[in-house]
């Protein structure tokens, strides 16, 4: 029984040791052939490669997965297995590296020495997968459920939940900025307001406006601060500042971790060490990603075409948040003040801009 044991344990080392010499050679591992390649792993199925581009831009642009498996639903797209597409299907498979031509391997992208990802021996959907890598896993976090499934971001129903905030002053002088929620109201035109909640439920009560109105309103003043921005010649700049650094750290890394293994340092001095620069080249990574999803998603809603996007009806809903948030920190919703019904005041409305 315990040689028994041992040989199991040595299976299993070996076959570990063979699934990462594959993942470093960028070799397809086996099984069930990827959505968007043929069956040897390696050349792209042309229509199902298209639908994943296509998504994976969408969802940069600021598109829900729910709206892309709406559509690809309604179009009978099915998955390898012949089911239909679930959110969580799609969400991995949009979070794939695989899609830019890269591997993971027990979570992380398979790197070289150089802390370089590794390519694979197929040919690549995407190359902007690190936005949709910063975009998903800025979204980890609050989306995982107990049982550690991980759900999807459904399409909101109205465009300013969690963006407009009470600006009712309190007994202290601060105001009260909880965020607005939607109540319906069929008397007023649109039929819904944004409303403070309760004091129960965070909130004071204290301020209310017509929600059409005040989508109106925001629109406009969102649209006018990318004419602006346009008029200014402002873009995102296509340069990491980061990148001297995070190259810095890692040779030192590797540096180090030769030392070490030759033993001319010890584990007392390495262990730290390494753990700090190891931390902070993860921080590093993470905000080059944040920064080539800005930069991807500048590339895809230009200034030239949002307004007539916006007022086709060409971006979702989902887009249209993802592009205040992006200008927006929040908007105040100041009390009007003196009870009954007043004329809709814009002045009343007080956006936090994100400064460029």
């Amino acid at each position: 029984m315990v040689i028994a044991k041992a040989e199991v344990r040595k299976i299993k080392r070996r076959t570990r040791r063979s699934h990462r010499r594959r993942a470093e050679l960028g070799i397809p591992v086996g099984g069930k052939r990827p959505f968007g390649w043929n069956d040897d792993k390696r050349t792209l199925r042309t229509e199902e490669a298209e639908l994943l581009a296509q998504a994976a831009r969408d969802v940069i642009a600021g598109k829900s997965l729910h709206s892309i498996l709406k559509n690809w639903r309604e179009d009978g797209v099915r998955t390898v297995h012949g089911n239909e597409w679930q959110s969580r299907a799609l969400k991995l498979a949009l979070w794939n590296p695989r899609l830019c031509g890269w591997r993971r391997h027990n979570g992380d992208l398979v790197r070289d020495v150089n802390g370089v990802p590794v390519v694979g021996q197929w040919v690549p959907v995407i190359t902007p997968w690190m936005a949709i890598d910063a975009l998903f896993s800025s979204r980890v976090g609050p989306n995982v459920k107990a049982d550690g499934t991980i759900t999807d971001y459904r399409t909101p129903t109205h465009l300013l939940t969690g963006i407009l905030r009470c600006g009712k002053p309190k007994g202290d002088g601060q105001i009260c900025n909880a965020p607005m929620r939607v109540s319906t109201r069929p008397d007023l035109s649109g039929g819904f307001v944004y409303q403070c909640p309760s004091r129960s439920m965070g909130g004071c009560r204290g301020s209310g406006r017509n929600g059409t109105k005040v989508d109106e309103c925001v629109t406009e003043a969102v649209l006018a601060k990318l004419e602006e921005r346009k008029a200014a010649r402002k873009k995102v700049d296509s340069e990491w500042n980061g990148e001297e650094e995070l190259e810095r750290l890692t040779k030192k890394q590797r540096k180090m971790l030769r030392a070490w293994q030759d033993d001319e340092i010890s584990d007392e001095l390495f262990f730290p060490e390494n753990r700090t620069m190891e931390v902070r080249i993860k921080e590093l990574r993470s905000e080059r990603t944040q920064h080539a999803l800005r930069v991807q998603r500048a590339s895809v809603v230009t200034d030239e075409d949002v307004r007539q996007k916006w007022d086709s009806d060409e971006f979702d809903l989902a887009q249209k948040r993802a592009l205040i948030r992006e200008l927006l920190h929040a908007v105040i919703v100041i009390p009007v003040g003196g009870g009954g019904r007043r004329p809709f005041n814009p002045d009343l409305l007080v956006p936090k801009w994100i400064e460029d």
